[in-house]
């Protein structure tokens, strides 16, 4: 018998539910978040209510309790390998909201209580997407009434290079508006949220489920609801530079032009620069940087004319410094 397998059969499945928009088949232990039925900003035809979640031997499953009327769900879920901290550049339901702290892999979702209009994503870089063929997937219910997304998600699915030692999954819930939109209402239910048409939403606050608390490589037998088990926020900083630095100050047409940016919190970056008579030269965006993380960029520098540039620097629209720079010839 090789090791692999001994492991595997000492480490019982917990449980198995039928992938039916149901809830009736998880235990009490299985309801892990609970959210309040009068704090959704859109209103009580939009709102979250329970997650129950537990997993076996096949693969983790999730069930969402909710109602919406003419806006969407999403089931956000971050693995540690890979992922996006930015979701409104996605191909598919893409939406106002960063992610401090967590980076997701997988979409979870549905407009207006309709399956056909979501299902399982798995995230593949900054903007595409592909369906997770191998998850299950159903909802029971419809618009303006309580409803139920179910999903079984593989490990084969999640960890596709093995299930790792310590395994550790971030997720959280949201009712969301149209495309680029934040939304109305989150799960866990983060302190003094606001949200709003204008602006991202940065998600601070997730729910933390470790899935193999002994670091054997096999998902935990037991219940899945431990002591470890958590929601946990991410501490907001206030937004500064804390690194910007251009490589060069005197450049050449046909050289690179270069910047190294750190800031002290989750952020967007915008880089513009500019002529001496204030003419926009160029510009570029910079979306999703963690924070206390070192980025640099280059850029060949034009055939502009000789003399004296200002790069700014703008960190979430709120924050910018200035760097000048020359351009000989």
């Amino acid at each position: 018998m090789t090791l692999w397998l001994a492991l595997w059969l000492v480490a019982v499945p917990y449980h198995t539910v039928e992938v039916n928009g149901s809830v009736d088949d998880y235990a009490a232990d299985e309801l892990v978040l609970q959210d309040p039925s009068d704090d959704s900003f859109y209103g009580p035809s939009n709102e979250l209510y329970d997650l129950y979640l537990t997993w076996d031997q096949n693969g983790l499953y999730l069930a969402l309790e909710y109602v919406v009327q003419n806006n969407g769900v999403v089931i956000a879920i971050g693995t540690g390998e890979g992922g996006v901290r930015d979701m409104n550049g996605l191909d598919w339901y893409p939406r106002n909201f960063q992610f401090a702290g967590v980076r997701i892999n997988y979409l979870v979702a549905l407009w207006n209580a309709d399956l056909s209009t979501g299902g399982v994503r798995r995230i593949l870089d900054s903007h595409n997407t592909e369906q997770v063929g191998n998850a299950l997937i159903s909802n029971s219910g419809y618009a303006g009434t309580r409803s139920t997304v179910e999903v079984l998600l593989p490990w084969s699915e999640l960890y596709p290079h093995g299930f790792p030692a310590g395994a550790t999954l971030n997720l959280v819930a949201m009712v969301v508006g149209g495309d680029h939109a934040t939304g109305g209402d989150l799960m866990p239910n983060p302190t003094g949220a606001t949200f709003g048409f204008g602006s991202a939403y940065t998600v601070r606050t997730f729910y933390q489920v470790h899935l193999d608390t002994d670091g054997n490589a096999v998902p935990d037998s037991g219940t899945p609801v431990t002591a470890l088990d958590t929601v946990w926020t991410v501490p907001t900083q206030p937004l500064r530079f804390t690194r910007l630095e251009l490589l060069h100050r005197v450049v050449r047409p046909g050289t690179e032009l270069g910047l190294t940016v750190e800031v002290s919190d989750a952020a967007d970056l915008r880089v513009t620069v500019y002529n001496e008579r204030g003419q926009r030269m160029m510009a570029r965006s910079y979306p999703g940087l963690e924070s206390h993380q070192a980025y640099t960029w280059t850029w060949p520098v034009p055939d502009w004319p000789a003399g004296i540039y200002i790069l700014q620097v703008m960190a979430n629209k709120v924050v910018q410094e200035k760097r000048s720079f020359v351009i000989l010839k």
